[in-house]
């Protein structure tokens, strides 16, 4: 606002538009643009970010978004791209999403689920989360998934799955747990050792500060023997040699959030066993790729390796 109220500037957005800046004068009863934040964005044929609610296998309601590629014909069973958000405490809202515009452009639909321990839905669906980690907090996921091939929407056979920090473990856990499920994964700067996790957020990383005791209560405790056995059952680290599907290993070398060991030591892994991986780090990006070249040399990534395990 300006100090004597008769002005003020605003931003307004949707899930075509990024944003833009207007200013209102009071006096004159008008608006007039400031700035946009992506100009060239009106040149692209964009998608539209649906809400849709179902419900997971113990009777929870859930709520997510599907982004249907704009040339979308109705009936037709298309290829579908599951992407969980990070957090896990957080959630995706129906606002501009770069990750979702983009796979829409390729042709794939998007899921975005809103599993339990997302935020916004009440006290309930935030805290039965607690200790969920591969559990029912994956299962929301795969329900969803299920519930897409049911509508005749989800090509069945042409699925896969992509997120990053708790997505990229959401991502790993799908492959491990639910083999069968996805033809492919990307994990992108994603948890998949959860003992090394305790180490780092539990024990030592100062970045949790006085969350300590809230940490061990949602993602266990590692000096409990029960909660312990909980975490080595639910670290797909452990359980890669399940894992069928072809993976996309994608990490900023400089990420202290989800450090660079989770990624080499998930490569690893997959090696020893002969599972199928392809290997992407950005030596100057951290937990998340906010240069220009380097999201490009992502997102190059993604689309080769999606186009050669989901269409061929």
């Amino acid at each position: 606002w300006s100090d004597d109220l008769t002005r003020f500037l605003f931003t307004a957005s949707s899930d075509k538009d990024p944003g833009s800046s207007y200013l209102f004068d009071l006096s004159k009863g008008k608006v007039s643009l400031i700035s946009t934040a992506a100009p060239w964005i009106k040149d692209y044929q964009l998608a539209d970010i649906e809400p849709f609610t179902y419900t997971s296998r113990d009777g929870l309601k859930l709520h997510g978004y599907i982004t249907l590629p704009p040339n979308y014909e109705e009936g037709t069973q298309i290829p579908f791209i599951v992407h969980p958000h990070g957090g896990p405490n957080a959630r995706d809202y129906m606002s501009y999403d770069t990750y979702v515009q983009f796979l829409s452009s390729r042709g794939y639909a998007v899921f975005q689920p809103n599993f339990r321990g997302s935020t916004g839905y009440g006290a309930y669906h935030y805290i039965s989360a607690n200790k969920q980690f591969g559990k029912t907090m994956q299962d929301d996921i795969t329900d969803g998934v299920y519930y897409l091939i049911e509508q005749g929407i989800a090509d069945p056979d042409r699925i896969a799955i992509f997120g990053g920090s708790y997505g990229g473990y959401a991502t790993m856990a799908g492959l491990a747990f639910t083999p069968d499920l996805y033809a492919a994964g990307i994990n992108f700067v994603g948890v998949v050792d959860l003992e090394l996790l305790q180490e780092d957020s539990n024990r030592n990383s100062r970045r949790f500060g006085g969350f300590y005791d809230e940490l061990r209560l949602e993602w266990g405790d590692p000096d409990d023997p029960n909660d312990m056995e909980y975490i080595i059952e639910t670290s797909p680290l452990r359980q890669a040699k399940n894992i069928k599907s072809p993976v996309l290993i994608i990490h900023g070398a400089q990420d202290n959030n989800v450090r660079l060991v989770h990624a080499r030591k998930l490569a690893d892994k997959l090696e020893s066993l002969g599972k199928e991986y392809e290997w992407y780090v950005e030596p100057y990006e951290g937990h998340g790729f906010g240069g220009e070249q380097s999201t490009l040399n992502m997102f190059g990534k993604v689309e080769e390796f999606l186009d050669k395990h989901l269409k061929n």
